[in-house]
């Protein structure tokens, strides 16, 4: 999957531990790249800039809200692997 071809180890554990619904095989909790305020596909990355030494800051819309969460990365084999994600912001939780 796009997952297990572009997230670290130690992500992909994150987001297999994160799943809490029943599920046969490996699920990954895929929201975690979203806000927790809407549960919609329909979002929109606004920017990506670097802010340190493999860390990207992402700012985005989700179905109406507002986020920012932080990726760090680095190449490996000429791909992109993500090693860690954070929650910086989400708009609803500012309500």
């Amino acid at each position: 999957t796009f997952l297990e071809k572009h997230c670290s180890q130690s992500l992909l554990k994150k987001l297999a531990d994160d799943y809490d619904y029943d599920s046969e095989g490996v699920a990954y909790a895929v929201w975690e790249f979203r806000t927790s305020c809407q549960d919609s596909s329909k979002g929109k990355i606004i920017s990506v800039k670097k802010t340190a030494d493999g860390w990207y800051k992402y700012e985005f819309w989700d179905g109406g809200w507002y986020g920012i969460n932080q990726l760090k990365c680095h190449i490996e084999d000429g791909e992109v692997i993500m090693d860690a994600l954070e929650n910086v912001y989400e708009e609803c939780m500012e309500e």
